[in-house]
């Protein structure tokens, strides 16, 4: 599939979205940003890298932003959640600390696996415990980034495949 095709597809999947989908496809984005920012380190490539590092913070900078923390507790600790995503990325770039963006990507994988759950289970169910992702409330943030690029992956999908066979695991789950 060509680039245009892909930015077609992408467009008609995120103005079809929801917003708990749209949040899923910001984490993804995110994930997949953190994920380049180590591989552009292991290249000794370090402009790409401050690049696509910088792209993974203002996805979480948006997703924390969106958070309406006066609304629950489930908001709250999700804010917790951004804020130290954003502080470990923070400290990691200036040592290029492997060890530390390592843990970003641990954690932005559990917040995807989470995420992607809870919108299988309300679009095949209708329903995911009370309210679940309007804890998020409010708009979602957009999904470019300030310079106008893309701030969601080009070819992933709420419940489809991802490209890395981990599962979950550490302190993080659905329930508050």
């Amino acid at each position: 599939m060509d680039t245009r095709s892909r930015e077609t597809c992408l467009e008609s999947q995120v103005r079809g979205a929801s917003q708990r989908q749209l949040r899923l496809l910001l984490i993804q984005g995110a994930l997949r940003f953190a994920r380049q920012t180590v591989n552009y380190w292991l290249q000794d490539n370090f402009t790409s890298a401050d690049e696509t590092a910088d792209r993974c913070k203002e996805i979480l900078i948006e997703l924390l932003t969106s958070l309406q923390t006066d609304k629950s507790e489930i908001a709250r600790r999700s804010a917790g959640v951004y804020i130290f995503l954003v502080d470990t990325l923070v400290q990691a770039r200036p040592n290029r600390d492997m060890q530390k963006l390592q843990e970003v990507i641990r954690v932005l994988k559990v917040e995807r696996d989470i995420w992607d759950r809870a919108c299988q289970t309300i679009s095949n169910t209708g329903k995911f415990g009370p309210n679940v992702g309007d804890e998020a409330g409010g708009p979602v943030a957009p999904v470019s980034l300030s310079d106008g690029t893309p701030a969601v992956p080009r070819s992933s999908e709420p419940g489809q495949a991802r490209d890395d066979e981990d599962s979950p695991t550490g302190g993080f789950s659905v329930q508050a």
